[in-house]
């Protein structure tokens, strides 16, 4: 499969009553890894569940297993308001990812 780089860039969507956020163009790579804005960002996990926290996302858990960082946000606006953040970052960064 040949998959082409592309600009980093979260969606969200709304699943059970509250708001999940990843880039979902490939699902499979590395665009969609829970540290990829950690990455680009260059924070710490401390620092990256700090950022997450400023903008109300909630209920973290992390499996070793999956190697996976689930969160969720109760409030559309705040979900919206990190996935803008995160996505004009990583157009000034120009990071792109596949």
């Amino acid at each position: 499969m040949n998959v082409k780089p592309h600009l980093f860039q979260l969606s969200y969507w709304e699943m059970s009553g509250r708001f999940y956020c990843n880039d979902i163009k490939n699902l499979p790579g590395r665009s969609s890894k829970w540290y990829t804005v950690m990455r680009m960002l260059e924070l710490s996990i401390e620092e990256y569940i700090e950022l997450l926290k400023s903008y109300h996302a909630e209920g973290f858990r992390y499996s070793e297993e999956t190697n996976c960082l689930i969160f969720s946000f109760a409030k559309e606006k705040d979900v919206k308001s990190f996935t803008n953040y995160i996505n004009k970052q990583a157009k000034i960064k120009n990071y792109c990812c596949v």
